[in-house]
């Protein structure tokens, strides 16, 4: 996952799984198949609700995300699975999802898989009014390290125009 400074500031998470946790780590758990994420004790958060022990996480956050609904990117915009979540962000309220790639192609499979993605935001990077400036900036970004039409072209990857609409502030994190 890549977030962007606004998604939750100050926060850091340690992903990695252990079986042995010390006095100095707090355990919580988003999700039973996720296994275990561990926020670093001694932490300046904004969340002091995170330094208690025995919060679950996930409502925490779910919290929070309705106090300040956020964009999230999926850049497989047709696969399945990207679009029965979607279908649940749009239920919840709290997370707009932005779906890249060709907006036809995206309705298509979701109906054709019986979801409801509308509300959803889907953006196809071939059709994106702010390509240039979004070019310009991954090109800055690069220092010089590659021209603006090697930028073109590999922002016509899903994955790194999603992860530029989050640079560019236009959505507060990719999946």
């Amino acid at each position: 996952m890549y977030f962007n400074d606004a998604f939750l500031p100050n926060f850091v998470v340690d992903t990695q799984k252990s079986e042995k946790i010390t006095s100095q780590f707090v355990t919580f758990f988003i999700d039973p198949g996720c296994g275990p994420c561990i926020i670093k004790s001694g932490i300046e958060t904004p969340f002091p609700e995170l330094k208690i022990g025995g919060i679950n996480m996930f409502e925490f956050l779910i919290k929070k995300l309705k106090a300040h609904p956020r964009k999230i990117v999926f850049t497989e915009g047709t696969d399945p699975r990207i679009l029965e979540a979607s279908a649940r962000l749009l239920s919840g309220t709290f997370l707009t999802p932005v779906l890249v790639g060709n907006a036809d192609e995206i309705v298509k499979a979701a109906e054709e898989a019986g979801f409801n993605i509308r509300g959803a935001e889907i953006i196809d990077p071939e059709a994106f009014p702010d390509m240039e400036k979004m070019v310009s900036t991954l090109v800055e970004l690069r220092k010089g390290k590659m021209s603006e039409e090697e930028c073109r072209k590999l922002l016509k990857q899903a994955n790194y125009f999603g992860t530029m609409l989050v640079k560019m502030g236009k959505a507060d994190c990719l999946l």
